[in-house]
């Protein structure tokens, strides 16, 4: 819970005193005439002089407009009061019309004291609810009836008018607007202990609500004896010092308090804090610096900025000696980062770069396994003896088409490391090129092709090498005995592969049968009838497994839903049926 400071305390008896001082001062003057009043002086200067600070101090701007115009109705008040009893004495319509304003006069000053309480606490662009327009409202209405009272003479009735003067008679409305008037003050007291209990400064709820519950009990009693008390003739305080000066007071002490938003002891505060700032005039005079300002210090590291200000501009000053201290070790830091970013790149690239070569190196090592076989066959085919020239033309031929193979089938190879799915188009190139040789050979070869767009057709990879190492295999079984090889693929919702060769060897099914059982096996996996065959497969599919692609080792038996040999009056056929749907596509 905040406390309150000596300064405070001292402020708050101070401006007590002074309200003391000036009702004194009627006392001493009772036998001076009223133009020489010097309460009627006093307290006017000692309200504009409150005002000026309260101007200064307000922080909330509504409750400080509202304060002001309370403040400028206070020293209204007293005007009026001089011009009721020393300017306009001896004309009655004049001072009638006096009457009327000092008491509008009192209603804007209670109304504007009970928004006031009423008020504080709430945010600056906050709309007035029903309560505020309900209080401005009802002071207006009774403004208006006090301003018409010429016409409904419910307020006042004036009579005897003698030398200028004249007996005044208080009617009903008179006393309901002084109640109207009390009641407003007692709720403004009220409302002033309502928010003092609800917030950190209870225990000062005193301070703001005593001065009003003396003004209220002080103008009770005005009201009661018909005028203010007196003792042997000299009035003990008049309506107008205790009506302001309980106002006046119940606000000081809500600003003091903390009550009221303000900005006191912000000077102090500015000097004692720890930044290093001051405020100037418009003519560069120092008005506020703070202890730790010096405008003759260091400015290598120093940053002075400075804002325009009203009647002048704040200057501070910022020592970024640390600031730069911390860069510097910020940037050693960010180069020592950028060196070791760079040489994680230059491992992660030789990282990237040794998994490349190392499928590479995979990749062709899997074409030298599958390739070492057939290059044996070349080898026994090219130095054979034999006895003619004729017959090594012949076996010449026969390794032309073992060699093709090995091309074509290597370019496969490497097509289906990089793609999951081939053309159907590069199968039929291959076939072709192997087909050329074979006519070398000797033997006739024709590819029909049936479907939409068949060459377009994209199978996976695995499919297109099983189909062409079958062809290979079937064309190296049969081809010393048949003269005639078809192939026939169609596109129908499946892929139809057809190979039809006339062979005069009665175990060339049997051949046949040997030669590419392995490739559409059980599991999927294509073994040749030689070693090195299996190990070509084993290590194709780890190269795939190494390189993120999945293999589904079940794919390819999968994919032929139809397989058959058969051999009849000298002709061998193998038929087979693949899948070609886009599911099995993109598998």
């Amino acid at each position: 819970m905040p406390k309150l400071t000596s300064i405070q305390k001292k402020y708050i008896i101070c401006f007590a005193l002074l309200l003391v001082v000036g009702e004194s001062l009627q006392l001493l003057s009772s036998d001076i005439t009223h133009l020489w009043d010097a309460p009627t002086f006093f307290y006017p200067c000692l309200i504009i002089g409150w005002g000026i600070t309260v101007g200064r101090r307000i922080t909330h701007k509504r409750l400080r407009h509202l304060m002001n115009y309370l403040i400028v109705m206070m020293v209204m008040l007293f005007i009026v009061r001089l011009c009721k009893y020393a300017v306009f004495g001896n004309m009655a319509t004049v001072n009638r019309a006096v009457y009327y304003i000092s008491i509008d006069i009192e209603l804007f000053i209670a109304g504007g004291a009970l928004l006031i309480s009423y008020l504080i606490g709430t945010a600056e662009n906050e709309k007035l609810d029903t309560f505020c327009k309900a209080v401005i409202f009802i002071n207006i209405i009774m403004m208006l009836i006090v301003s018409t009272n010429e016409l409904h003479k419910q307020l006042y009735t004036f009579s005897n008018y003698e030398n200028g003067d004249y007996e005044t008679e208080y009617e009903v409305l008179y006393y309901v607007v002084m109640v109207f008037i009390f009641i407003q003050l007692l709720a403004s007291a009220v409302i002033m202990i309502r928010k003092c209990s609800i917030s950190a400064i209870r225990k000062y709820w005193y301070l703001p609500v005593l001065p009003m519950m003396i003004g209220l009990v002080l103008l009770a009693i005005y009201y009661i004896s018909g005028g203010a008390p007196d003792i042997n003739g000299v009035k003990l305080y008049n309506y107008q010092e205790v009506f302001c000066g309980a106002i006046a007071m119940m606000f000081e002490c809500g600003i003091k308090i903390g009550m009221i938003p303000s900005c006191s002891g912000y000077e102090g505060m500015f000097r004692r804090s720890h930044i290093n700032a001051a405020v100037v005039d418009k003519d560069k005079e120092y008005r506020y610096q703070s202890l730790n300002y010096d405008s003759d210090i260091d400015r290598e590291s120093i940053r002075i900025s400075e804002k325009e200000i009203s009647g002048g501009k704040v200057i501070w000053m910022e020592n970024l000696e640390t600031i730069y201290r911390l860069n510097g070790m910020l940037s050693d830091a960010v180069e020592i980062i950028e060196a070791e970013n760079t040489l994680i790149e230059k491992e992660n690239s030789a990282k990237e770069e040794s998994s490349r070569y190392e499928a590479q190196n995979r990749l062709y090592n899997s074409i030298a396994y599958f390739s070492n076989s057939k290059l044996r066959k070349i080898d026994k085919e090219l130095f054979a003896e034999y006895d003619s020239e004729e017959e090594f033309k012949k076996h010449l031929s026969k390794s032309l088409v073992i060699g093709s193979y090995i091309k074509r089938r290597s370019n496969l190879t490497i097509l289906a490391a990089e793609n999951s799915s081939i053309c159907l188009d590069e199968l039929l190139l291959s076939i072709n090129e192997s087909m050329s040789y074979l006519r070398l050979y000797g033997i006739n070869c024709i590819v029909h092709t049936a479907g939409e767009d068949i060459r377009e057709k994209l199978l996976p990879s695995e499919l297109i090498i099983r189909l062409y190492d079958i062809f290979q295999e079937a064309a190296e079984a049969v081809m010393d005995h048949a003269k005639n090889i078809m192939l026939n693929v169609r596109n129908g919702g499946k892929i139809t592969f057809k190979m039809s060769a006339d062979a005069d060897s009665p175990d060339a099914i049997d051949r046949c049968r040997n030669k590419i059982s392995g490739i559409i096996s059980a599991d999927g996996i294509a073994s040749y009838d030689h070693q090195e065959s299996a190990a070509i497969d084993a290590d194709r599919d780890r190269n795939e497994i190494s390189s993120g692609q999945d293999v589904d080792k079940n794919s390819i038996t999968g994919l032929f839903r139809k397989t058959d040999i058969s051999g009849e009056d000298g002709i061998v056929t193998i038929l087979l049926e693949a899948e070609c749907s886009e599911e099995v596509t993109a598998r």
